[in-house]
Parts: structure tokens; C-alpha cells; sequence
């Protein structure tokens, strides 16, 4: 699941780019390698018991807050708990203990990648 956070904050879950100099690192060794070589066999990293909890975070995905910063970066501070409840019940999603860990766990990671960390 934390897969699925930081594939959400960073676009990995999208096609695969070389933005990370991976191309180039695998000349330096030797390495003949192209872009489709960096491309996942499957592009679904997502066990299926976990898919409810990242369609449910996707539900939620726009209400983060989000801290102001003066001259560095904002800060993602997690989700709005109160936006997210009303979205979701809005959504139709029955929201069990269970899922809601879940979806925390994928907040958790996106967090994390979106702060740099």
C-alpha cells in the first residue's frame, strides 16, 4: 500500500521515465539498456484486498492540508480527516476501522514523497 501513496505523489504508477538518470548510470556500466527495460512487468503494484483503500484515498485525494511555507516548499501535513469523512460518506464509500488504516497507511507514503522525505 505505501507503494500505491508514493506512486500517487510522484507519477511512478505512470509510464516510465529515465528522470532519474538511470539510462545513463547503466552505460557507465556497461549496461545496454533502454526504456522499456525500466518499465515494471506490471504496471499494477496494488495487491486486490488493498484496492478499496486506494480507490478510497483517490476519492479523497484533493483535500490535504497543505502549511505555507516562506522561501522553502509547502508542507503536506496529511489529510483533512473532517473533508475526507465528508467526501467519502458523499462518495458512497462505507469507511469500516480496517479500511481507514489503510487509507492511512497510502496517506502516509504520498505524505512522504510529496515532502521529499
Amino acid at each position: 500500500m505505501k507503494w500505491a501513496g508514493r506512486a500517487w505523489a510522484t507519477g511512478a504508477a505512470g509510464p516510465a521515465e529515465d528522470s532519474d538518470g538511470a539510462l545513463a548510470d547503466a552505460r557507465r556500466w556497461g549496461l545496454d539498456l533502454s526504456i522499456e527495460d525500466l518499465r515494471p512487468e506490471s504496471d499494477d503494484g496494488l495487491w486486490p484486498e488493498h484496492l478499496a483503500a486506494f480507490e478510497a484515498f483517490l476519492e479523497v485525494a484533493s483535500q490535504w492540508r497543505i502549511i505555507p511555507r516562506q522561501a522553502a516548499a509547502p508542507y503536506y501535513a496529511g489529510l483533512d480527516f473532517g473533508a475526507a469523512e465528508a467526501g467519502l460518506r458523499l462518495a458512497g464509500v462505507t469507511v469500516t476501522p480496517e479500511l481507514w488504516a489503510q487509507v492511512r497507511v497510502i496517506e502516509s507514503a504520498a505524505r512522504a514523497a510529496l515532502n521529499g522525505v
